[in-house]
């Protein structure tokens, strides 16, 4: 038994305490030591040494993630140009929710890693499971510099029509900015229609 004072109510406790178990799971444990843990904690001599082993630039972790999405997520553009010239799959997508590594970038507003994956073509027509663009993905979470990128692509007008799962359009998606973003928004949209960019 382990007894404890508890100063704030004046009395000493004499009831046990049970002690937390330091356990991983076997999962947890798989995480910690495979690729995907050096890409979040930036270890880039450890993802290249993976690599010189043999190591695959796609395997997924048990969520259904690859590095890549990892990278893309946390903004490492040299982790992500380091995937992909190793043969990481720009377009890969997740189990659960059908991301692919241009949606994480542009829904952090990772404007330099948006560009890395563009450059390996990228597809910026995919739709996850809900229906959203990366376009979607970067109006929703306020990070319009992201889009500029895409402006001169030549799938941009069409995809800026496309509707997600429950009807909307990236113009409808500007609707829950403030007043100053969905300017900006609705003047990028139509600089790209307008100039038939």
């Amino acid at each position: 038994m382990y007894e404890h004072a508890d100063k704030t109510q004046g009395h000493i406790c004499g009831h046990s305490v049970a002690v937390l178990s330091t356990h991983q799971t076997l999962k947890e444990m798989e995480f910690e030591r495979g690729i995907w843990s050096f890409v979040l904690d930036g270890e880039i001599d450890k993802i290249k040494d993976y690599f010189f082993k043999g190591g695959d630039p796609n395997l997924k972790d048990s969520s259904g993630y690859a590095p890549l999405h990892y990278s893309c997520r946390s903004g490492n553009a040299d982790i992500t140009q380091l995937l992909l010239e190793n043969g990481a799959d720009v377009n890969c997508r997740t189990r659960s929710g059908g991301v692919t590594p241009l949606h994480r970038a542009c829904m952090r507003g990772h404007v330099d890693v948006a560009k890395i994956l563009m450059k390996y073509n990228a597809n910026i027509s995919v739709q996850d499971n809900d229906g959203k663009t990366c376009l979607n993905k970067t109006v929703e979470n306020g990070h319009l510099d992201v889009i500029k990128i895409f402006l001169s692509h030549p799938q941009f007008k069409d995809i800026i029509q496309y509707k997600d799962n429950k009807g909307r359009t990236l113009k409808d998606y500007g609707e829950n900015l403030d007043d100053s973003k969905k300017q900006k928004l609705l003047e990028l949209l139509y600089i790209s229609v307008d100039t038939g960019s």
